[in-house]
């Protein structure tokens, strides 16, 4: 998406081509190194990702900050859009490569590593826990929302969605909530008052905070989740960071043992 819209506002007076393609490449030794910041990658097989447009072009000196966070030349904006496409792009361990000069348009290119073939690399077994007890899911993309429940359903779990926090937290006292995924941004209330609300009224249920921005040590002093995971992810990551959860209730669940002499 933040491919697209730079290509559209390249574009003058917002007329003009831009055309986005896929497919499949082998990138070799002698292409890996004309990839931006891409150092570990590996030859093999690739899936592409290209979005070209016919607009204004960028500056040589420009193109070499274009992926500085903060960097930018608009009026408006944060500077962040090709700083998060380069960190998705490495975090799936791809590459990235611009071709663009001041008045012939930009060509950029993603590059993402084929798996061998598509499996659920080794996805944790539910716990028994699951079985009877519901993963709370609380995000308000529909998209991503949606995503998080189909892994999950996929997986053998129950999922309680919602799009906001004050839904979510009615909910829980009409169904047994087993751990909670929660979202930072949310419409109606802040993630991390979600979690603090939770907590005092159910303090036996897990909680992790799930985000595309990083986060910050500092704002979980008074926040109490056991965990977090960044967007994007993969979906064995998701469901390691449900099974670890689901463990912690289990524990939390289960008296200690005592010995006694007679």
């Amino acid at each position: 998406m933040n491919l697209v819209i730079n290509a559209a506002e390249a574009l003058p007076d917002q007329r003009g081509e831009i055309c986005v393609q896929t497919g499949l490449c082998v990138v070799t030794a002698r292409m890996q190194s004309r990839l931006i910041r891409q150092h570990h990658l590996l030859p093999g097989q690739y899936a592409i990702l290209e979005v070209r447009d016919n607009g204004e072009g960028i500056d040589p000196v420009i193109r070499q900050r274009i992926f500085e966070p903060f960097f930018t030349t608009k009026p408006y904006g944060h500077g962040l859009g090709l700083a998060s496409v380069l960190h998705i792009v490495q975090r799936y361990g791809g590459g990235l490569e611009v071709d663009s000069q001041p008045g012939q348009g930009s060509t950029f290119t993603v590059w993402i590593p084929v798996m061998s073939s598509v499996t659920t690399e080794m996805l944790p077994v539910p716990s028994p826990t699951s079985a009877e007890s519901y993963i709370l899911v609380i995000d308000d993309n529909p998209e991503v929302r949606a995503l998080i429940e189909r892994i999950l359903v996929r997986a053998g779990y129950r999922v309680l969605a919602f799009h906001n926090g004050n839904d979510a937290i009615r909910a829980i006292s009409d169904h047994p909530v087993a751990c909670a995924l929660i979202d930072i941004t949310l419409a109606d209330m802040h993630g991390y008052e979600v979690c603090r609300q939770i907590a005092a009224m159910h303090p036996h249920i897990p909680l992790a905070l799930v985000s595309g921005y990083a986060v910050q040590a500092e704002n979980l002093v008074d926040v109490p989740v056991m965990a977090t995971l960044q967007k994007p992810f993969r979906a064995s990551e998701l469901l390691a960071l449900v099974r670890r959860l689901l463990e912690n209730t289990v524990h939390k669940e289960t008296p200690p043992s005592h010995s006694m002499d007679t």
